[in-house]
């Protein structure tokens, strides 16, 4: 960035913002300011702008029939965008009350006052054949697509190999589960981190890296009236589709109104908010871990939990990170409904709708970093894990009763159960209901005594290590850069 522009934005002072986006949290989301602010989107409508300047030179309806290298390199950088230059858009905005008008009256501008003769003849095909929404459209798509491609996938691939990570390294650390809050068959460690990995691995691959981005360019209602009148013996809907695929890279909205539909925003937005829905599960379910100390938390030099307790060692990343996604959600989950609506041709309430899904995504990348934060301060509490398991034998009643049952034992639950609900049961006297329930089975007896709680663990260890292969994801944080 140049220096007046660094200058003018940071005398943007996050101390004064209202949102905690652009405030509290500015050094974890100034990354999406690039797409998303109003300067953001003012680049994308330009560069939108001048692609479809040059596409026109480019099928032959402009005086000009070819651009030089020197044209080329003139045209082109207009659309390096400086906080500068932005201000005189903003400027043309005052006056025309109207974002893509002075946007077009911007690129005019630069035309006639270029030393180029032949580009001045291009001034009034700047804007020619389209409408607002004919550039808003690819705008939008692009700032999305870039956004979630160069920012919001990195972050969650960063969650994603942190907890395979974890998977693996606490694979055979065995854990008592709980279902309903009640003590249950035990776990590892490792293996609850990977059903994480899994799941967000499947939104990743299945859905986040397959979305299509969508843009528009059909005139003022979509039927190409404009250019079948101006120009009868092109091919408008081809033409245009060739242009938002091989000169945008995005994919053709063919069937629309003055608007895009917003259905793939929708897609996006519900693909989005399931993401931050399994973040909040691992959130909560960190949180209450560390709050039964079998995970606990590293500490940091001049840390302080509390104002008054100096005790106090807070989960607050996991709360945070809970918190900002429960935002990020609602805003999404209303984009993905609204967004889908617009009175018969076009109304203008989907516009101030979308420039929150920025706002949006904003919150989930503070729930992602905050996350990713969170998973590098914790470590297993093995005494405790240990602990909490020499306390619950009782959770061995189930395969006792299935070992009995086996054993061709009658009513083998029912005789579990009357020993092992609402009792008090423990290593100490687990050896004498293990006698009562065999009958004189010597053989079930010497089997069940093997058992505790630390080693009825099933398939969880090799589950856990087993993760890392099967939901394994690309990890080039850089790779639609």
């Amino acid at each position: 960035m140049r220096g007046e522009d660094q200058f003018i934005m940071d005398s943007l002072s996050p101390f004064t913002a209202i949102s905690p986006i652009d405030g509290r949290y500015r050094n974890k989301t100034f990354e999406l300011s690039e797409y998303f602010s109003e300067f953001g989107l003012m680049k994308s409508r330009v560069f939108v702008e001048i692609e479809w300047l040059i596409y026109q030179v480019k099928i032959g309806i402009t005086p000009i029939d070819v651009l030089s290298e020197e044209d080329m390199e003139f045209i082109t950088s207009i659309k390096n965008l400086s906080i500068q230059q932005f201000v005189e858009i903003k400027n043309h905005e005052k006056i025309t009350l109207h974002d893509v008008k002075a946007v077009e009256y911007y690129i005019k501008d630069k035309l006639r006052n270029s030393n180029n003769r032949k580009l001045k003849q291009l001034v009034e095909n700047v804007h020619f054949l389209v409408t607002s929404e004919d550039i808003n459209s690819p705008s939008y798509s692009l700032t999305i697509k870039h956004s979630i491609e160069k920012v919001i996938r990195p972050e969650l691939a960063k969650v994603i190999e942190k907890l395979t990570s974890i998977a693996t390294n606490y694979a055979e650390d065995p854990l008592l589960a709980l279902t309903h809050g009640q003590p249950a068959t035990p776990t590892t460690v490792g293996k609850e981190m990977a059903i994480y990995v899994k799941r967000l691995s499947d939104q990743l691959k299945n859905n986040l890296d397959k979305l299509k981005y969508y843009g528009k360019f059909g005139g003022a209602t979509g039927n190409y009236n404009a250019h079948a009148f101006i120009y009868p013996d092109k091919n408008w809907p081809e033409l245009c589709d060739m242009f938002v695929e091989e000169h945008l890279g995005l994919s053709y909205s063919s069937y629309t109104t003055q608007s895009e539909s917003h259905d793939f925003i929708s897609l996006i937005c519900d693909t989005i908010s399931r993401i931050n829905s399994i973040i909040c599960d691992l959130s909560v379910d960190m949180w209450l871990y560390i709050s039964r100390n079998v995970i606990v938390l590293k500490t940091e030099k001049g840390q302080v939990g509390s104002s008054t307790m100096p005790h106090k060692i807070n989960p607050y990343q996991f709360e945070n990170a809970e918190g900002n996604s429960e935002i990020s959600i609602a805003i999404l989950q209303f984009l993905s409904r609204k967004l889908l609506r617009s009175r018969l041709q076009r109304d203008l309430s989907d516009s101030t709708c979308l420039r929150n899904i920025g706002v949006a995504f904003a919150h989930t990348l503070v729930s992602l970093k905050s996350l990713n934060s969170g998973l590098d301060k914790i470590c297993i509490n093995k005494d405790q894990l240990q602990n909490e398991l020499d306390k619950n034998w009782s959770v061995l009643a189930e395969p006792f009763q299935l070992c009995l049952k086996k054993s061709g034992i009658n009513v083998a639950f029912e005789k579990v159960q009357s020993l092992f609900m609402g009792k008090s049961v423990q290593k100490s006297n687990i050896k004498n209901i293990i006698h009562e329930l065999c009958q004189g089975d010597t053989k079930l007896e010497d089997k069940l005594s093997k058992l505790t709680p630390q080693n009825y663990i099933g398939y969880s260890p090799e589950l856990a290590k087993k993760v890392s292969d099967s939901y394994n994801i690309q990890y080039d944080y850089n790779m639609y850069v």
